[in-house]
């Protein structure tokens, strides 16, 4: 009668054994999120298995009236040590890849990284996943290791840090995915950060951008949020300067952004590109410019609101004009308000995004949105970064983005999409000066009286200085320097800084009187307003002189100078 309790013991030997044998090959085999969810799959099932087994032979004891009291011990026993091996699984796995590293398995989001763990050759055996487990506990206690840990972890509080603002600000789950249209193409920025983590070095970010981005809200924020994911130095690079747009910074960028020393390069001009009509060519200029930089920095556009179309509920800017195929054309990340809020703002419900003097500007509240949008967006590429590295430090045999980065970098770019002219060699002389300027300044050889050099400020922390000349014939004479380019003659523009109550002047090249151009700079706009003067002149030195035709004043921002090229259509190309 009694033999049944051998019976009994050997189920349960059977069940804890086999469960102990499988915890004891999936922690070993265990790779981070994708392993460990399936070893853990795995034991419920054989727990599942060994559970039945011991409750059908406790229902076969109890037909026979046997007692009890032995198998219930056992099972007891056996279930005791069952949980005590699981509880020493924690610490091993704490032991072997660290508390970030565990933290990572248990890190979950709704979209998973875009790579696929390989496994290594048919040939492998004990001796190679020895030498492997050896790889990870080396790597994962370097100094880079340690780092990647601490990203991890600092990257799950952001999260629901920023899960805790969307509540708190009485936005819906669904705005990031209308404010992020597209992700576009990160590879640049992901071998950035991959830069960043190795070296310990700062992250670089540049913007450009009119009279939004000058008031320095969304930027410095940004900068701050980045530094908490990252645990290193970031540093914002706010080129801004109020009241300009894409055709300025077409020619002037490089005065003003360090572009060689950049790892992001953000343009927002969506407002000012909009309201001045300037149509989608500059943007895909400068646009053309930065991806041909050969430090290769990341593109992205930020596309604000006009505060005063948010008060007439209307919700344009330049991704209605060209900005939103330039986009997907060449596949840069876009972050947009206008897509996040023009539901709101066409129902008569985003007064509270509208700020200013004359509401033509935008709220705290509308800055910290579009930090919002900027923060998640670069939350998920330093993620799905981290995973990445982790995977190419791990798995000598997997194939990541970075081995294909530099390639898909150099690759030429596509044919133009709006633009039938490319300004090539631009350079430019400019009076404008942002926050943290570097400019080849404009500084005259001569200056009449009745010109005069004039800080102006249109918003608080606004830095502009202009050259402004109020006198009836009076003249303001500048230096330039042409650079040769293979055999082809330059074109000269002159930008002012318009105004409802502003002048003429008359623009001379090399006393080329025949050929003097007109300039009017009034318009219902206060912005920069490019205007070519001379075609076909030769490079070397030349003089620009600007006479005043009238006592209206006539404000001088920049002069420029560059190389006109005629390049294919799109719809020309095969």
């Amino acid at each position: 009668m009694y033999i049944v309790q051998p019976i009994v013991a050997t189920w349960l030997f059977y069940g804890a054994s086999s469960t102990l044998l499988t915890m004891k090959d999936s922690v070993q085999d265990m790779v981070p999120a994708l392993a460990f969810k399936t070893s853990i799959r795995r034991n419920v099932i054989h727990f599942k298995l060994f559970t039945a087994e011991v409750v059908s032979g406790l229902r076969k004891m109890s037909r026979n009236n046997l007692p009890l009291l032995f198998a219930m011990v056992a099972f007891i026993s056996s279930l005791g040590t069952l949980l005590y091996i699981l509880a020493l699984s924690g610490p091993r796995m704490e032991q072997e890849y660290g508390p970030a590293q565990r933290s990572v398995l248990q890190y979950q989001t709704d979209e998973q990284p875009s790579y696929t763990l390989q496994n290594p050759p048919v040939e492998s055996n004990v001796d190679a996943r020895e030498i492997a487990n050896l790889r990870k506990q080396e790597f994962l206690k370097s100094e880079v290791g340690r780092r990647l840990q601490g990203i991890f972890i600092r990257l799950q509080r952001e999260r629901e840090n920023i899960t805790q603002i969307v509540k708190t600000m009485g936005l819906d789950k669904y705005i990031f995915s209308r404010a992020i249209p597209n992700w576009g193409d990160v590879n640049r920025l992901k071998t950035s950060l991959k830069s960043v983590i190795e070296t310990g070095r700062a992250l670089n970010i540049g913007i450009m951008g009119g009279s939004v981005s000058t008031v320095n809200l969304y930027p410095r924020v940004l900068e701050e949020s980045l530094k908490r994911m990252l645990g290193g130095d970031v540093k914002v690079n706010n080129a801004a300067i109020g009241a300009t747009d894409s055709q300025y910074f077409a020619y002037c960028m490089k005065n003003h952004l360090d572009v060689y020393h950049l790892d992001v390069i953000m343009w927002e001009f969506a407002v000012n590109d909009y309201l001045k009509g300037v149509g989608a060519s500059a943007q895909e200029e400068i646009t053309r410019e930065v991806l041909e930089l050969s430090n290769q920095p990341q593109m992205m556009y930020i596309n604000f609101l006009y505060g005063k179309q948010i008060s007439e509920r209307s919700c344009n800017n330049s991704e209605d004009v060209g900005g939103r195929e330039l986009s997907e054309y060449y596949n840069i990340p876009s972050i947009s308000l206008k897509e996040a809020v023009c539901k709101k703002v066409k129902a008569g419900k985003a007064g509270d995004l509208v700020g200013g003097e004359n509401k033509n500007h935008l709220t705290t509240k509308a800055h910290l949105e579009m930090e919002l949008f900027l923060r998640h967006f670069m939350l998920h590429v330093i993620l799905n970064t981290t995973y990445e590295m982790l995977e190419q430090k791990l798995n000598p045999y997997s194939h990541t983005s970075f081995d294909v980065t530099r390639e898909n970098a150099t690759a030429p770019l596509p044919s133009p999409y709006f633009m039938t002219t490319r300004i090539t060699r631009p350079r430019c002389w400019s009076s404008l000066l942002p926050q943290l300027g570097l400019s080849e300044y404009l500084w005259p050889i001569r200056a009449a009286d009745g010109w005069n050099k004039v800080a102006t400020a249109l918003d608080k922390s606004d830095h502009k200085q202009l050259w402004v000349g109020n006198l009836n014939g009076s003249v303001i004479r500048f230096p330039i320097e042409i650079a040769p380019y293979k055999n082809l003659t330059s074109k000269v523009a002159i930008s002012s800084f318009t105004c409802k109550e502003c002048g003429a002047v008359r623009v001379i090249v090399d006393n080329d009187f025949a050929r003097a151009a007109t300039v009017y700079g009034r318009s219902k706009y206060r912005i920069t307003w490019p205007t070519i003067v001379a075609t076909d002149i030769q490079p070397g030195h030349h003089n620009i002189t600007i006479k005043c035709l009238s006592n209206d004043p006539f404000q001088l921002a920049a002069i420029m100078t560059a190389y006109d090229i005629m390049v294919p259509d799109r719809k020309s190309v095969v």
